[in-house]
C-alpha cells in the first residue's frame, strides 16, 4: 500500500465500522429513524429492552469500577509487607457441564468464567489460570512420558516455513512508563533462528512481538474466558493487532514496562518457565522494593491487569503466546491512556509555540490525531468508533435474548452500564472554545482539552462528525434511561 493510500485507509475504515454499527441498530429495529448519514434518534421507551436487573453482584453498577480497582490494588499491595504470604491466586475455570477438578485446588479458586470476570478482571487483580488451553500449541512440543520435554522444531519448519522471516529483538532493556527503549531488530529466517537457539543460544537474542496469528490466520482461537474487543477492532480498522508469540532461550527477558494502551494481557506458557516480577504501585523507579516475584510453569496462563508494571525473564528456553486485550467494561482504561498521551502531545506542541488552536483548524486537528495514533496506536476518532461498536453489540445482546436475573444476564447489564458510562465520559470532555470562554482559568493545568468535534471533523469530515456527535448524545441519553443512570452520577 502506497503512502497516499494509507492516509485515506484510516478514515475510510472508521466510516465503514460506523456504518456497520448503525446498520445493526436499524436492522434490529433499535433505531426508529435514521437522519442523514449517521445522525439518529432513539425512542427512549423502546419496548424490546427489558427493565434493568438488580441482582447481587461483586460489581453493583457501571460507575464504581474505578474505585473498586483502587481499593483492590491498595489491599493487594498492603500484603507485600509480609513476603512469606505474598503471592497471586492460581485458579481453575469451571465451564458449564464440566466436573470440578480433583486435587489440591482451593474451593474458592474454582471459578466460573463470570466469577473470574467479577473477582479478577473488574478488580484488576492478577492471577494464574491453570487449565487454560490453546490446542494448536500441543503440536509445538514433543512429549516423553506425558511431560513436555522439548520444542518440536519440525512443526515450525514445516508449517511456518524454513524461509519465513521472524523478528529477533536485541538487548531488550531500558523500559520506562510503558514504552520500550530503541532496540535493534533483526529479520532472520525460521531455519536460521532454530539453528541459533538449538546450538548457541544468545540471551541477548529474543524472538518476540511476532504476529504469527496475523500471518498464519486461524492457527488458534482466543480463550473463551476473555472477551476481547480490542484486537478484532484493530484488525478491522487498520489490519494490525496485539497478538504475539515469544520464543527465547534461558536469560532472555523483557524489561520493566506496563502494557500498551493500559490494556490487559494474557500469556500462555507453551513450554519452559518464566519469572514475572510485578512492581509495587508506589515503586515508580522500579527498584524492586516490595515487588511480587512469581514463577509461571508450562501450561499455565498469566493474567496481567491494566497498568501493572512488570518485567519477565525466561528461566529456561520458553515459548509463549501473548495477547494484549481489553473487555468492554474496562475501555475506560484505554481512554485514560489516550488522555495521558494527549497531555504529552499538547506539551510537545506548546514547545513548538502552538497553543489553544481553533477547533475549526482541521489540518492541525488531523496532525494531533496522527501524532496520537503514532504514539499509542489509537486516536480519539478510533476510540469513539470502538465505543459506538461496543455499545451497539451490548445493546443487541440485551434485546435479542430472553433476559433473566441469572449471572450471565447480570453480566450483560453490567457491560451495557459500563459502556454508557464510558460514552458519557467522552462527551463530557472539554473543547478549546470552552477554555477560551472560561473566566476563571484556575486548575486549567489539570484539565485535558480533547476537542472531540474538531478531531472527528479532521478525520471524518464536518457533516459526518456532527452526525456522529448527535448519535453519541442520543445513545448516551437512551443508555442513561435504560440503566436508570443519572448523568450527575457519572
Amino acid at each position: 500500500m502506497e503512502a497516499s493510500d494509507k492516509e485515506e485507509a484510516h478514515p475510510l475504515s472508521l466510516k465503514s465500522s460506523l456504518q456497520k454499527s448503525v446498520g445493526k441498530l436499524v436492522q434490529h429495529k433499535v433505531i426508529l429513524k435514521l437522519e442523514g448519514q449517521y445522525g439518529i434518534k432513539i425512542n427512549p421507551q423502546f419496548s424490546l429492552l427489558p427493565p434493568p436487573i438488580h441482582a447481587q453482584s461483586t460489581i453493583h453498577s457501571g460507575q464504581n469500577v474505578k474505585s473498586l480497582r483502587k481499593e483492590h490494588a491498595a489491599e493487594f499491595w498492603s500484603t507485600s509487607k509480609d513476603a512469606q504470604q505474598f503471592d497471586i491466586d492460581r485458579i481453575w475455570i469451571i465451564h458449564e457441564n464440566e466436573q470440578e477438578p480433583a486435587g489440591t485446588i482451593k474451593h474458592e479458586h474454582r471459578l466460573t468464567p463470570l466469577q473470574l470476570k467479577e473477582r479478577y478482571l473488574y478488580t484488576n487483580t492478577p492471577c494464574i489460570i491453570q487449565n487454560a488451553t490453546i490446542p494448536i500449541t500441543n503440536e509445538w512440543i514433543n512429549e516423553v512420558a506425558g511431560k513436555r520435554t522439548q520444542i518440536n522444531t519440525n512443526w515450525f519448519l514445516d508449517n511456518i516455513g524454513s524461509d519465513t522471516k521472524v523478528p529477533i529483538r536485541i538487548n531488550q532493556t531500558g523500559f520506562q512508563d510503558g514504552r520500550a527503549a530503541e532496540c535493534l531488530t533483526l529479520k532472520v529466517t525460521m531455519k536460521q533462528w532454530i539453528e541459533e537457539i538449538s546450538t548457541h543460544p544468545d540471551p541477548q537474542h529474543y524472538l518476540k512481538d511476532w504476529h504469527m496469528q496475523s500471518f498464519f490466520q486461524d492457527l488458534y482461537s482466543d480463550p473463551i474466558i476473555f472477551q476481547d474487543v480490542l484486537n478484532p477492532f484493530l484488525i478491522e480498522i487498520e489490519g494490525g493487532d496485539y497478538r504475539f508469540v515469544y520464543w527465547g532461550g534461558k536469560g532472555t527477558a523483557t524489561g520493566i514496562h506496563s502494557d500498551v494502551l493500559n490494556s490487559f494481557s494474557w500469556s500462555y506458557n507453551v513450554i519452559g518457565t518464566k519469572r514475572w516480577t510485578f512492581y509495587h504501585m508506589d515503586d515508580i523507579h522500579g527498584s524492586g522494593r516490595n515487588a511480587l516475584v512469581v514463577d509461571q510453569c508450562q501450561g499455565e496462563m498469566m493474567y496481567v491487569p491494566s497498568g501493572w508494571r512488570h518485567s519477565v525473564e525466561n528461566l529456561e528456553e520458553a515459548i509463549s503466546v501473548n495477547h494484549n486485550w481489553m473487555m468492554v467494561g474496562s475501555l475506560d482504561c484505554v481512554f485514560d491512556c489516550v488522555v495521558d498521551e494527549i497531555r504529552a502531545v499538547e506539551e510537545e506542541m506548546d514547545a513548538w509555540g502552538i497553543t489553544n488552536p481553533s477547533a475549526e483548524n482541521n489540518e492541525l486537528s488531523r496532525v494531533r490525531e496522527d501524532m496520537l495514533r503514532g504514539c499509542v496506536g489509537m486516536d480519539i476518532s478510533m476510540f469513539c468508533t470502538l465505543v459506538i461498536s461496543c455499545y451497539t453489540d451490548c445493546l443487541l445482546n440485551l434485546t435479542n435474548d430472553e433476559i433473566s436475573t441469572e449471572g450471565a444476564d447480570r453480566d450483560k447489564w453490567l457491560d451495557f452500564s459500563r459502556i454508557v458510562h464510558i460514552l458519557g465520559t467522552i462527551l463530557e470532555t472539554t473543547t478549546f472554545d470552552e477554555v477560551e470562554c472560561m473566566n476563571d482559568k484556575k486548575g486549567l493545568e489539570d484539565m485535558v482539552v480533547i476537542d472531540l468535534l474538531g478531531r472527528l471533523k479532521s478525520t471524518l469530515g464536518a457533516k459526518n462528525a456532527k452526525d456522529i456527535m448527535k448519535m453519541m448524545h442520543s445513545l448516551y441519553d437512551f443508555g442513561c434511561h435504560a440503566t436508570n443512570t443519572c448523568k450527575k452520577e457519572m
